[in-house]
């Protein structure tokens, strides 16, 4: 019991209330440190992810050739040049209109070779190797040397009937054409999904990076 100058009485009793103020300026300055440090920490780490979904969108977009989305409209254009090129040498029957066929041939089955690393979806590699198994077989049917036996010029009867021939021939290449351009935009809408997603990601971090910011300050 403590008696004041007034007259009044009072007591104090247990533990002083410690306040921030209170304490020595070391111990102040630790915590301070440290908050920072924690502070500091959280930033640099959302940083970080930031950085890593920037990387993985930027491999995406890459993969992304302007080229891959013209796959279909090229290799029709290059089939049915191929395919007239076989025509005028059953119109003709001239030997380099076979040498350009072969040619020809060949080449668009090496294009197809360097354009099959592009599909990477398990969709696509199944359809354009769908699509590589028919233009293997359309080459086989169409073969010169057995088609209308090989025999050189023919007459306009003839041409009609070789012509709605090899229109047959080439039609389940076209078909598999089509499934692979399918499958490749159908991969293409599921990448534009999850970009739309990470960017979302990308907007939060960047949201909660700038509130840490102030909050450090």
């Amino acid at each position: 019991m403590k008696r004041f100058n007034d007259g009044t009485s009072g007591f104090r009793s247990g533990p002083q209330r410690t306040t921030w103020m209170s304490l020595s300026l070391p111990v102040r300055l630790l915590g301070f440190s440290l908050a920072v440090v924690a502070f500091a920490f959280l930033i640099v780490r959302i940083d970080r992810n930031i950085w890593l979904a920037q990387g993985h969108l930027q491999e995406g977009f890459a993969a992304v050739k302007a080229e891959k989305f013209y796959f279909g409209v090229n290799f029709r254009v290059r089939l049915r040049k191929l395919s007239d090129t076989l025509l005028d040498y059953h119109l003709s029957g001239n030997a380099t209109e076979l040498q350009n066929f072969r040619q020809e041939a060949g080449d668009l089955k090496s294009w197809l070779q360097t354009r099959k690393a592009g599909f990477v979806e398990p969709d696509e590699r199944a359809a354009f190797a769908k699509l590589e198994a028919s233009y293997s077989g359309f080459l086989e049917r169409v073969d010169p040397l057995q088609w209308l036996n090989g025999s050189g010029p023919v007459n306009r009867e003839q041409f009609g009937t070789a012509y709605e021939q090899l229109a047959r021939d080439y039609q389940p290449v076209l078909e598999a054409c089509d499934e692979v351009v399918q499958s490749e935009h159908g991969a293409f809408d599921a990448f534009l999904k999850k970009s739309d997603r990470a960017l979302l990601s990308l907007q939060r971090l960047f949201l909660l990076s700038l509130l840490l910011l102030v909050a450090l300050a």
